[in-house]
């Protein structure tokens, strides 16, 4: 039985009176009470319907009872049956009157879908009905979501349920930015826009976009306004974009819902005006002694054309000063009449006093602009990075096969030039808010103004605006410190002061006699004790076990370095001395980043810099490469050889590597290298990759990889990684199994066909035991040394979804950080391993993989194994 906490809530909440005004229809249902239907696994709720709203009639001759409900989805699915514009501004704002109610109650009702809001047929006085006659203005609301974080096996998930749900839903959404401290009732606003939408152009909203996996795009309120009003309009985007102005940290959950309510009752009221036009049409008529003639060519549904039921019980402020409308003025022009409405200026410094910014600017006004900004100020430029936002397949497809080979063949002379600069080229999410988003192209590099003159006058038509990319080349200097020290220093990773300093404590350090996946692994060569990377796991060698790893493990990192500058390179994930792991997560500068933390980083158009003609011709005039680049395994720049099978005596390994020791563990500082190895030595390098680069079906991979013989009384069992518990981020890549154990224990691999999109878990020295996703375009990395670049997939963390006690530190650390190299990245739903990590971008936040099938077919090449 899952948690019965919020349906008590609900219960509660269901049987308050309304909160509303006098007169207003609620179409909120009483929750008498539950059965449980032990058979199904399942609760049954019981409803007490609201007076007036007639489920069950009878048939005119029969006299049968009728159950006579239908759903809003099941009228939009009916073009030939859209009600006139004041039935559906009256059904507008009926609505939201319920859903704000409900909101006041306390109650998120987490499902606002067009299949959750019911109508019943008008009933005669003795309850009788006929065909067709639905009471459009009166809608019942109901199918809460009262276990969201216990789906059922045996429901199948509407495909359209994500076009009713924010794109930065955590429900539907990996690396979601939104938590559990943002309250519900926002992510209902978002859906209660959907279906006004809905309304108002009436169709389904899965005719307004091409893919259901896409959000629907802002382009549509233009099109809701020529249709409902700007009135109208204004409604749905005030409820659109709540989410984004929480956010923004521009005001109080609270306070944000009651600045939303206020807007959007006062606009749908105002629209609301036309139906009471008809009743008050209808009694001066009367009067008069005259009848109402029906329009030309509208149909003759009562229950539709007519008059509300409740237009005289309904009484919006403009009722109370019906004094102020002149009877002698033309009905069909009501709008400077309710006075009792404040203006546009009144209302937009009403909103200010709160220092709440919840409403769309008015319609001559950017809607993007932040809530901050002054009049007297312009606004800003900035764009962010949102890789929450999904890509268009059709996006991902054009760039995989066009978009990032052209990209890479302008910059190759940039890249045979500058083979010390890292580059890496993306397609990304990019926008001012998640809403406006679009696919773009973002080049992070030192050399920006140079990259950015190559493109832009290579590629100028690409970037015009008319393609569907945009363009962003940003500088890659976010990992800030790095020294070029000669000795590795000790980590201070066990100091409490570090975190105070911008230090990161590693999440899984310790020592384990026999060391599970994602454990802390070091390297003694020569005389010196290296870095700290993480152990993939187990491998079977011809019926042998060994442990994997990175090769770039047994680099001196002095030497690896030395070239890097004050550049801001695609880092390896090898950790550093602790003041070499020094971020920045969210921008160039953190006091620009959103106290939100909804975007990775973020970018301003004067970051780029200005770039003249000789940024261009000094690349252009560089000859055209002679091809004296060798055909041997090793013989292309950047390449490392590796330790040949049988041949890594030299190369002792230890667990946990001596940087995760404290220093007081050893008695003497002269012997504390001797003392290292004696106590925590678990094996030897059988052999490794080095690093050199491996062509597969027709994409560049960087081979890394290395393999190490237990101590036998050090060898695991098996594979054996902690499963995460939490829910599914998305049901978009198969379910996830009903029934699991605690731990995954890896023995099958994923192939790389099938890698896009897959949701995956990473336990890792540093970050711990982590979640993400593996984002659907290929990336293009030049890391330092090569000339030429490689294809990688990145993952993008979701460290937000990672309970507390697992993640090993307060902070939200993403998987792939300094020391997390050599960890394996594996499926959430079928524990198949995908690849492991190897590369870390400070600036976008995202860990590069190498996939698992490619290095194991590499392994069995360079063992010459037989299985």
């Amino acid at each position: 039985m899952p948690p019965m906490s919020r349906f008590e809530k609900l219960s509660a909440g269901l049987q308050q009176d309304s909160q509303r005004a006098p007169g207003t229809w609620i179409g909120l249902p009483r929750l008498l009470g539950y059965f449980e239907d032990l058979e199904h696994s399942r609760l049954g709720l019981v409803y007490h319907f609201p007076p007036n709203f007639n489920a069950v009639s009878f048939e005119n001759f029969t006299q049968n009872p009728l159950y006579n409900v239908c759903t809003l989805a099941d009228l939009l699915s009916r073009p030939d049956f859209e009600p006139t514009l004041e039935a559906k501004f009256r059904l507008a704002s009926n609505l939201v009157n319920t859903v704000f109610d409900l909101h006041a109650r306390g109650i998120t009702h987490g499902c606002i879908i067009d299949k959750n809001v019911s109508f019943c047929n008008m009933a005669t006085p003795d309850l009788t009905t006929g065909p067709g006659e639905v009471d459009i203005r009166r809608p019942l609301v109901s199918s809460f979501d009262l276990f969201p974080d216990a789906p059922s096996d045996e429901e199948p998930v509407s495909p359209s349920l994500p076009l009713f749900r924010h794109p930065l839903d955590p429900r539907t959404t990996p690396a979601s930015p939104i938590n559990d401290k943002m309250d519900s009732r926002i992510l209902d606003l978002y859906s209660l826009a959907m279906v006004l939408l809905s309304i108002g152009l009436w169709t389904k909203l899965e005719n307004l976009v091409p893919d259901p996996s896409q959000p629907i795009p802002e382009s549509v309120l233009n099109q809701l306004g020529i249709r409902c009003s700007s009135m109208y309009k204004r409604a749905v985007e005030t409820c659109w974009t709540a989410v984004d102005t929480q956010l923004q940290g521009v005001a109080a959950d609270e306070e944000l819902l009651s600045a939303v309510q206020v807007t959007v009752t006062r606009c749908l009221d105002s629209c609301a005006i036309l139906d009471n036009m008809n009743s008050l049409e209808d009694r001066l008529n009367l009067d008069l002694g005259k009848t109402t003639a029906s329009p030309v060519g509208t149909p003759a549904r009562q229950s539709i054309s007519g008059p509300s039921k409740d237009a005289q019980a309904f009484r919006p402020s403009v009722d109370a000063h019906r004094s102020s409308f002149d009877t002698k003025a033309p009905i069909s022009e009501p709008n400077p009449a309710p006075r009792s409405y404040p203006s546009a200026a009144e209302e937009k410094r009403q909103l200010a006093r709160k220092e709440v910014a919840a409403a769309p600017a008015p319609a001559e006004l950017p809607a993007e602009l932040p809530a901050e900004t002054k009049a007297a100020k312009p606004p800003s430029t900035k764009t962010r990075l949102y890789p929450q936002i999904p890509l268009p397949p059709d996006a991902v497809e054009k760039w995989n096969t066009f978009v990032m080979p052209q990209v890479n063949q302008a910059l190759r002379h940039f890249y045979r030039k500058h083979r010390e600069e890292s580059v890496e080229v993306s397609l990304e999410s990019i926008g001012s808010s998640p809403t406006r988003t679009q696919p773009t192209v973002l080049v992070v590099c030192t050399s920006v103004s140079k990259v950015k003159a190559i493109l832009t006058r290579k590629m100028g038509e690409l970037f015009d605006g008319k393609s569907g990319f945009g363009l962003k080349v940003c500088k890659g200097q976010v990992m800030r410190s790095r020294k070029q020290s000669g000795d590795v220093k000790r980590s201070a990773a066990h100091d409490d002061d570090d975190d105070d300093e911008g230090g990161i404590k590693a999440a899984n350090p310790d020592f384990q006699a026999r060391p599970n996946n994602g454990a802390s692994i070091g390297a003694w060569v020569g005389d010196r004790h290296l870095p700290p990377v993480s152990l993939g796991g187990l491998v079977m060698v011809d019926d042998k076990p060994y442990g994997m790893t990175v090769h770039h493990m047994l680099d001196d990192p002095e030497e690896i370095y030395k070239h890097a500058k004050a550049q801001d390179p695609a880092m390896r994930s090898m950790a550093r001395d602790a003041d070499d792991v020094r971020f920045d997560w969210y921008a160039e500068s953190s006091a620009e980043s959103s106290s939100g933390e909804d975007y990775a980083c973020e970018f301003s158009e004067s970051e780029s810099g200005a770039y003249s003609e000789t940024d261009v011709t000094s690349e252009d005039s560089e000859e055209e490469d002679s091809g004296d680049e060798s055909e041997g395994e090793y013989d292309q720049p950047g390449d490392i050889p590796g330790v040949e099978p049988g041949c890594g005596e030299g190369y002792i390994i230890t667990q946990p590597a001596m940087d995760d020791v404290d220093e007081e563990f050893y008695p003497s500082e002269e012997t504390a290298n001797e003392d290292h190895l004696d106590s925590f030595t678990v094996g030897e390098v059988y052999a490794s990759s080095g690093i050199k680069r491996r062509e597969q079906n027709g994409l560049i991979h960087e081979i890394d990889w290395a393999l190490f013989e237990f101590a036998p009384e050090r060898l695991p069992d098996d594979n054996t990684i902690p499963r995460i518990q939490s829910k599914q981020l998305s049901p978009s890549y198969g379910k996830f199994p009903s029934k699991h154990g605690k731990f995954m224990h890896p023995m099958t691999v994923a192939p790389t066909s099938a890698l896009p999109g897959l949701e995956v878990q990473c336990m890792a020295r540093t970050s711990g035991l982590q979640t993400g996703l593996i984002l659907p375009a290929l990336t293009s990395v030049k890391i330092f040394g090569r000339v030429t670049p490689s294809h990688t997939y990145q993952v993008s963390s979701a460290a937000a979804e990672t309970p507390a006690e697992l993640a090993g530190d307060s902070k939200k650390l993403a998987m792939g950080i300094p020391g997390d190299s050599g960890a394996w990245v594996v499926e959430r739903a079928h524990g198949r391993v995908c690849g492991h990590v190897l590369a870390w971008s400070g600036r976008k936040r995202v860990a590069y993989i190498c996939p698992m099938d490619v290095m194991l077919l590499d392994i069995a090449e360079a063992l010459e194994a037989r299985e």
